[in-house]
């Protein structure tokens, strides 16, 4: 399981916001600190040299695997 935790910023806005990407094979997670966006989005985020880039499509059940309290689970 591979845990990215930064902050992340919605494509097309300068405001970036604390958020934690969890990669376990084929499941994904992602959380952000922010009010929950319930339309399809794209989050841009980076981790030393590599970039991310997630595409959510509203909010969902948080996981077990998440460690940042304070956050809005999104459907990746």
């Amino acid at each position: 399981m591979k845990r990215y935790i930064g902050t992340w910023t919605k494509e097309g806005e300068a405001s970036p916001e604390v958020a934690e990407l969890i990669i376990d094979g084929n499941h994904i997670e992602f959380y952000r600190r922010d009010y929950g966006e319930i339309f399809p989005c794209a989050f841009v985020g980076s981790y030393g040299e590599h970039s991310y880039k997630v595409f959510t499509n509203g909010k969902s059940a948080a996981g077990a695997n998440r460690t940042l309290d304070m956050v809005t689970s999104y459907r990746t």
